[in-house]
């Protein structure tokens, strides 16, 4: 029922009641300014009153003896359009109440607070409460007929129903868990989630506390934590959750402060991380697992360098003391020009090994092939076409072939670049 219905029926009875006592001083005493009040005068008093619609009628016919001004407020009908008419007259009941409610009167002379549908006379439907007793006045029976509007607060039951189903349905769509908690940690309602996934029964919840769930060293921290939510207003937090059969669940918690049940309650939802929990520890140790190999690789790639700067630095020590003091040896045994070109070319070769330039132009230029290599490396030192001819036994134009190759290869075909040069840029 509406708060203002509510309040305007408990107005009107108090009303009544206060009339009622004022009658009653009234005749506790003889006389009230030298007027005496007959019973007549009383029941029209109280009858015109009653916050109720009040109807009397014969049982014989069912024509309406009189109404009280509370059905004519409420019907729409006036005393005189009622007075002499029947119920069925006036469209006030349904088919076959009439038949039915005397049938319960003559049984046991009364009923009380049926539930019933009345119609107005504009044809709008009404729910009432209706009490009704069959009276006898002379050779008269009467039925006296007391109804009660109740068509607000069925309304009003009915929207709290359908509220209460809506609160219910979302709640228990809730992917997690809902819980309202009171200050003392007990739990006032939850949904359907909290026992499926607890293993606890609705009995076992009303008998527990939210502390319940949680190992014995870890309560005194909870405590603290869900206090907090009543002293500021609201809480998140990641805790861990004990099942009933000892399966360990983390759930992400968010708390906020609520009035329920006329008291300070807190409403919490939790969500299971235990699996994202899960995985984000297989991630960090992953990372720390690479962390570990990355170290580990890097410790190699040291090792590697120094123990290629070693062998460089042994290689460069023999060449310089085991190899080149005997070409030096044969320079000055007396050689033709064309062996003088090939130790030459052998020192010159020995000394490119053993500098960083041939190494780094073979490591970017690995299309080369091997006749290739040693035409760029007798460019570089200066030799002509005709020279590099005779020292490899091959034509000149061969050597030009090669030399085009070359050219083709380092993408200066048109360019207007002299090759040696070329050659002596690259690093």
């Amino acid at each position: 029922m509406k708060k203002a219905d509510s309040d305007k029926l408990i107005a009107e009875n108090k009303a009544l009641k206060k009339r009622i006592k004022e009658l009653e001083r009234f005749l506790s005493n003889k006389k009230t300014g030298g007027i005496p009040f007959s019973p007549e005068y009383i029941y029209r008093t109280l009858f015109r009153l009653s916050p109720n619609s009040i109807i009397v009628s014969r049982l014989e016919d069912g024509k309406i003896y009189d109404v009280s001004d509370n059905f004519c407020k409420r019907s729409g009908f006036s005393r005189k359009e009622t007075i002499g008419k029947t119920a069925t007259q006036l469209k006030l009941l349904l088919k076959g109440d009439r038949e039915k409610f005397i049938k319960i009167l003559l049984t046991k002379g009364r009923y009380h607070n049926l539930e019933v549908t009345r119609r107005l006379k504009d044809g709008t439907m009404l729910t009432c409460l209706e009490s009704g007793e069959l009276v006898t006045i002379g050779d008269e029976r009467y039925l006296v007929l007391i109804v009660t509007d109740i068509t607000a607060l069925k309304r009003a039951q009915a929207a709290l129903i359908e509220e209460r189903n809506l609160s219910d349905t979302i709640i228990n769509s809730l992917p997690g868990l809902f819980f309202i908690l009171d200050e003392e940690f007990r739990f006032l309602r939850w949904n359907d989630n909290l026992p499926k996934i607890s293993g606890y029964s609705a009995k076992e919840l009303q008998r527990m506390t939210c502390l319940d769930f949680h190992h014995e060293e870890d309560r005194s921290f909870m405590a603290n934590e869900i206090k907090k939510t009543f002293l500021a207003g609201e809480k998140q937090l990641e805790a861990d959750i004990v099942m009933k059969d000892g399966s360990v669940k983390t759930f992400f918690f968010t708390a906020r402060l609520f009035n329920y049940q006329n008291k300070t309650c807190s409403v919490g939802t939790g969500i299971d991380i235990t699996e994202q929990k899960r995985i984000e520890n297989q991630l960090k140790s992953h990372v720390e697992s690479l962390e570990d190999a990355n170290i580990a690789l890097r410790v190699l790639m040291n090792q590697k360098i120094n123990d290629q700067k070693d062998f460089e630095e042994k290689l460069q020590v023999n060449v310089n003391d085991l190899v080149l003091p005997y070409l030096q040896k044969l320079k000055r045994a007396g050689l033709d020009d064309r062996n003088k070109n090939y130790l030459a070319v052998l020192e010159r070769n020995l000394r490119d090994i053993l500098s960083p330039f041939m190494k780094n132009f073979q490591d970017a230029h690995k299309n080369f092939t091997p006749q290739e290599i040693q035409i760029i490396d007798l460019i570089k030192q200066g030799k002509k076409t005709k020279e590099i001819a005779a020292m490899l036994d091959a034509s000149v134009k061969t050597i030009e072939t090669h030399r085009n190759n070359i050219r083709k290869k380092l993408d200066l075909i048109k360019a207007k670049v002299n090759l040696r040069s070329h050659i002596l840029s690259l690093k």
